[in-house]
């Protein structure tokens, strides 16, 4: 049996052991014919409503202010939502409630620092309150009952939430005054609690306003945030199961990371240290970078390493290092990450980097008949005649990186996450999304690629990478021909 049958086969035990799990807990909502065709007829019912809203997301890298901001004004969803059921409101009084949706426990502070009058800012908080309930009804109209109250009982206003959107209500009340709903607004104020009562209802009309999102790769990389952003994923997944993750070249890099590659445990650190993120690699994931900070400044002592330049010092550096030593570390890990890809260039099918380069009077780097002299001639651990070699220092950083980054918990845990509910593409209402590229043919055909002895192309090469790149995490050594595919 080939590795990849093999592999699979372990893959299809385990996935038969959840589906059967699956299985036993149904039998307990659903034990006998009556209850399914209940079920049945409410599925039916639900196909009839309005489709929710699915929000895409490409490329975030790490964006943290710029994901959390979408996020918040749901991509103008809210402003029209706003328009749609107050057509008569003032384009002021819109421009403040959209801000107290967007963010609503930083706009009600300034609001009441800028009113600066008990009376007046009351007045303003109410009124937002009752809009943002009204809000909340209309939205929550067009979902089932029992989805609206999902999204509102993880909250612990979770009851004054019904009360408030509940349309029964109007009934039973006098409609234009409220006087029951501004009771309860007014029991909140008086105990300093209308700011959170609003945090909490624009949290469920957002929810009301979102279907899905759907994640279309590259979270990581580049910016600040990713281990926040992944948090804040995994906890609307966890809240709503309304997440899904289509991995991108970037996600990939980081999972093959954490499932152990060599290669990729290289230009994970790397990548961080071209961008000044070490904060990322030493204070959200634990992985501490002093080894490599003292091996490339007694390496490269006096040089500087020109080429290697990082980008956005500033900006997003932590200033526990210089930006010389930045640099100086991510040329250390860079010769190292060429090392293993020469070492390893026939199993990975890859060009090394090395192998273009002659050692002369300078050293050169050679393509296409043409030699170019390198701008960085200091390269002292690297062995003219046999450059794919490590020293010992760079054999011990290989080893130590890989123990601090299988150890680190929290980077274990979001990769985790990610390979669990992620896949290479996401089909749904006849949409189908993917990161970046099909393998085509030059005549616009899908293409056969060789996946472990086996040959796939289109959907069926997608749905064994992703089921590979899964497996990845159901083992604490996965097999290196399936770390070689990360």
């Amino acid at each position: 049996m080939s590795l990849l049958r093999k592999y699979r086969a372990e893959l299809n035990f385990l996935s038969f052991q959840e589906e059967y799990l699956n299985y036993e807990l149904l039998k307990e909502d659903y034990p006998d014919i009556p209850t399914c065709q209940i079920a049945i007829a409410e599925l039916k019912g639900l196909l009839e409503l309005p489709k929710g809203t699915t929000y895409y997301f490409s490329d975030i890298h790490g964006q943290g202010d710029k994901f959390k901001h979408i996020v918040h004004n749901k991509s103008g969803v809210i402003r029209r939502k706003i328009d749609e059921i107050f057509p008569e409101m003032e384009v002021s009084e819109k421009v403040e409630l959209l801000k107290i949706c967007f963010y609503p426990e930083a706009a009600l502070n300034h609001f009441k620092k800028t009113f600066n009058n008990e009376k007046k800012y009351y007045a303003f908080a109410e009124k937002n309150i009752l809009l943002i309930a009204k809000l909340i009804q209309h939205t929550g109209s067009k979902s089932t009952r029992r989805s609206f109250r999902e999204k509102v009982n993880i909250g612990k206003y979770k009851s004054i939430i019904q009360e408030f959107a509940s349309a029964s209500n109007m009934d039973k009340i006098d409609e234009k005054n409220q006087p029951y709903q501004k009771t309860i607004i007014q029991s909140f104020y008086d105990s300093s609690l209308e700011i959170e009562l609003a945090a909490e209802m624009v949290r469920v009309l957002k929810q009301l306003l979102v279907y899905k999102y759907v994640i279309n790769g590259d979270i990581p990389d580049r910016g600040k945030d990713t281990a926040e952003i992944i948090d804040a994923l995994e906890k609307y997944y966890n809240n709503y199961k309304n997440v899904e993750i289509n991995w991108g070249n970037h996600d990939l890099l980081w999972m093959g990371a954490a499932a152990g590659s060599y290669e990729l445990i290289c230009e994970f650190i790397r990548i961080q240290l071209r961008y000044c993120l070490e904060g990322i690699l030493e204070d959200d994931y634990d992985i501490d970078l002093k080894p490599l900070a003292e091996f490339a400044e007694k390496t490269y002592l006096k040089n500087p390493c020109s080429g290697f330049d990082v980008k956005n010092f500033s900006k997003y550096s932590s200033g526990k290092y210089s930006e010389l030593a930045l640099v100086k570390m991510q040329k250390a890990i860079a010769v190292i990450l060429w090392k293993i890809e020469s070492f390893r260039s026939e199993e990975l099918n890859v060009e090394p980097y090395l192998k273009n380069l002659k050692f002369k009077d300078k050293i050169y780097y050679c393509k296409n008949n043409k030699e170019y002299v390198l701008n960085d001639q200091d390269f002292p651990t690297i062995n003219p005649s046999a450059p794919e070699l490590f020293s010992n220092e760079e054999r011990t950083l290989m080893k130590y990186f890989y123990i601090r980054i299988k150890k680190s918990s929290r980077f274990q845990h979001q990769m985790r996450f990610m390979a669990n509910i992620g896949s290479l593409y996401h089909y749904e209402d006849n949409i189908l999304s993917y990161h970046a590229i099909v393998p085509l043919n030059s005549d616009g055909s899908l293409k056969d690629l060789n996946i472990l002895g086996e040959f796939y192309k289109g959907k069926e090469l997608f749905d064994v990478l992703s089921s590979l790149y899964k497996g990845a995490f159901t083992t604490e050594k996965p097999p290196q021909k399936i770390l070689d595919l990360f």
